[in-house]
């Protein structure tokens, strides 16, 4: 994540279905209104895909979350709280940044529903379950939200298998380069491992067994996963 110095928040807007919108001091008001008009549309089709949808989410932008080189990005941060960055000076085409946007909303709601989040995390959570969690809402936001991450693209069979391996090996809790492993390693030059080996999980457990769908994964936890996965 890269940092831009936002620290005052000037404007609270609320959608319809009382979802609480903060936004930062810089955006224009044609910028606000935007935002807010896709996010709760947004919600409407959240609502059909995902069963247990908080109905009063707060939504706060901060450029905190932004992902090094992207526009967007975004983080559950407790169980009715997504941060989410935009910065509509990255250079891209407002279209498609609201788009990746979008898929990151659906991604970050995906682990609301699970009740994944950044303060709820638990210390000794798994390398393991950390992977899971970020390929489940990362197969979500590639199917129903639009999303084509670089996180979400998988490298060759063999490689993802070694690394699967190399991910089981790690202690629990965050007693190891957690941020090399999740974003990028500058000692190999690798990048999303988690992430990359969360959604080669997901992609084998989808394969088999075809009666299930990424939106009724929601409903299985992390251990039934891996084990459905057959890896």
């Amino acid at each position: 994540m890269t940092s831009k110095g936002y620290s005052e928040v000037h404007y609270i807007w609320y959608t319809s279905g009382m979802n609480k919108i903060i936004f930062l001091p810089d955006y224009s008001e044609g910028l606000r209104s935007e935002l807010s008009s896709s996010i709760e549309q947004w919600n409407k089709e959240l609502m059909v895909l995902l069963p247990n949808l908080p109905d009063d989410i707060i939504i706060e932008f901060d450029n905190n979350q932004l992902i090094q080189g992207y526009g967007t990005g975004g983080t559950a941060w407790d169980l009715r709280t997504l941060k989410l960055g935009y910065d509509p000076n990255f250079g891209a085409n407002p279209e498609d940044l609201i788009k990746e946007l979008r898929a990151i909303y659906f991604h970050e709601i995906y682990h609301l529903v699970r009740k994944f989040s950044f303060i709820t995390t638990p210390n000794d959570l798994p390398a393991l379950t950390n992977a899971i969690e970020e390929g489940v809402a990362t197969k979500f936001e590639m199917v129903h939200g639009g999303g084509m991450p670089s996180y979400g693209k998988c490298e060759e069979r063999n490689t993802m298998l070694d690394w699967l391996e190399e991910v089981k090996a790690l202690p629990d809790g965050f007693d190891y380069d957690w941020e090399h492993w999740k974003f990028f390693d500058p000692e190999t030059g690798r990048q999303w491992i988690l992430y990359k080996v969360g959604v080669f999980i997901v992609d084998e457990l989808l394969k088999n067994n075809p009666k299930l769908s990424i939106k009724s994964v929601v409903f299985l936890d992390a251990e039934k996963i891996f084990k459905f996965s057959k890896l």
